[in-house]
């Protein structure tokens, strides 16, 4: 009997699933191991005594273990009735604000057997960390520390909890923060009349949390300040005020700072227009010595509403004698006497206006001198004697430059007698290269100007 083998044989069934493969029974000669049928066998020797032990993770079983004393036959329906451990994670998720701060997560087994599990944040989350807790058997407690959402968008986190044999495992749990709070300033830029003024910038919180913000000047603060509203949490609006500005188109800049937001800084602009310019046309005027009148056109570039006026700072002989004021576009008009001497003159009117970068803008007229040429001699009635000298004379008065000397017969040129003649008055003739006869006449003309000019007054006789 003592050479006589046995078996020990059985199944392993799961509560509510069937047979339950891979159960190793510890203890048995061989350590068998649950086949697809939850069976198992081993073979013993007669008189054989021990304590076969059934064991898979995550499992617990009943009986727990069975007693062997002296085996002397096959012991079949040796079963065991198994139980698995059921992993729990409470609560599968955290919703948490754009500030850092701290969550925690419960683990549990809520069935039978015991396990070990561990958790770990998934890829692609370093805005998260497990502090403590991160392992444990059967139950314990996940902390994890959540830094602040510094973005303007919402991010979600993954930490998985994972229990080896343990049903349901893993176990994923999330942490879903919202976003932070982002600045943003409308308009980037305002673009604002020249004269004095005031105007606004909103300032708006487009992510999450509490947004905590200030305004400053950065440039442009001798003409550019905020009147109100430098500083404020979430939506707000900067107030400012700016002074008229006497010259070119100038930009002064808002910058508004939020620490610790997305979009942190912003800065915006505020571009004023130029002063206008008054413009008078034309800008002067060259006047002939005879009375007359004359018009000057003035505009505004750059503005509208800007009143202008006009006056006669020098040159007593003209004045404005239509209405000496207007507003934008307009025109005067100028009368003048004649200037009855050879001298030319001038004259400015002055034109202002109080918004004008320009102003005041003064034009001049100049009046040329009365200018004239007389012939004295021949000057009609006169019998000259051809190969006989005579003398033609002529007087003059603002006439620069010499003369040129001509002769005329009834009206018609017939040649030029001289030219380049110094304008002394008196230029010699010796009467020749002519026909005698009578409707001659003598012409004196500025080689400088030859409009001026004068013929005699009548003809005289040539004769042998």
């Amino acid at each position: 009997m003592c050479n006589q083998n046995f078996t020990i044989s059985g199944t392993v069934t799961e509560t509510g699933a069937g047979p339950l493969q891979g159960v190793t029974i510890n203890g048995l000669p061989g350590s068998p191991v649950t086949d697809a049928n939850g069976f198992y066998t081993a073979t013993v020797s007669a008189g054989f005594t021990g304590t076969a032990t059934p064991q898979k993770s995550g499992f617990a079983f009943s009986p727990s273990q069975r007693s062997y004393n002296s085996v002397g036959a096959s012991m079949p329906l040796q079963n065991y009735t198994a139980s698995q451990g059921v992993l729990n994670v409470t609560p599968s998720s955290h919703d948490v604000g754009s500030g850092a701060t701290e969550v925690e997560f419960a683990v549990s087994n809520t069935g039978a057997g015991s396990f070990n599990w561990g958790a770990i944040v998934q890829s692609n989350s370093p805005w998260v960390d497990i502090v403590s807790g991160g392992s444990g058997v059967n139950s314990g407690t996940v902390r994890v520390a959540v830094d602040a959402n510094n973005t303007a968008s919402q991010r979600v986190a993954t930490i998985r909890v994972t229990a080896a044999g343990a049903f349901s495992s893993p176990k994923d749990v999330t942490i879903t923060q919202a976003a932070g709070s982002s600045l943003a300033v409308t308009p980037t830029t305002r673009g604002v009349a020249f004269g004095a003024g005031a105007t606004t910038f909103n300032v708006s919180n487009t992510g999450g949390g509490t947004l905590n913000w200030e305004a400053s000047v950065i440039g442009g603060a001798e003409w550019l300040s905020i009147t109100s509203g430098d500083a404020g949490a979430n939506a707000g609006t900067i107030n400012i005020a700016f002074t008229k500005n006497p010259g070119a188109q100038r930009t002064g800049t808002v910058r508004v700072t939020s620490d610790g937001t997305a979009a942190s800084q912003q800065d915006v602009t505020v571009i004023q227009s130029a002063a206008p310019d008054i413009i008078v046309t034309p800008g002067s005027r060259e006047l002939s010595s005879a009375a007359g009148a004359t018009t000057f056109d003035v505009s505004v570039n750059g503005a509208t509403g800007i009143a202008w006026s006009a006056e006669v700072i020098s040159g007593n002989w003209l004045g404005i004698t239509s209405d000496d004021n207007g507003v934008d576009a307009g025109q005067i008009e100028v009368s003048f006497g004649s200037n009855s001497t050879a001298d030319a003159r001038a004259a400015t009117i002055r034109f202002t206006a109080v918004d004008a970068k320009n102003a005041p803008v003064d034009v001049t007229l100049t009046q040329s001198g009365f200018a004239s040429i007389a012939v004295v001699a021949p000057n009609g009635g006169e019998v000259l004697q051809l190969k006989k000298r005579t003398k033609i004379k002529w007087s003059s008065q603002g006439v620069a430059g010499t003369v040129r000397i001509e002769l005329f017969k009834n009206g018609t040129f017939k040649r030029t007698l001289f030219q380049g003649v110094v304008n002394d008055g008196k230029q010699p003739w010796k009467v020749r290269d002519v026909k005698k006869g009578i409707g001659y006449q003598i012409r004196v003309v500025s080689e400088s100007n030859p409009n001026l000019s004068d013929l005699s007054n009548s003809s005289f006789q040539i004769v042998k």
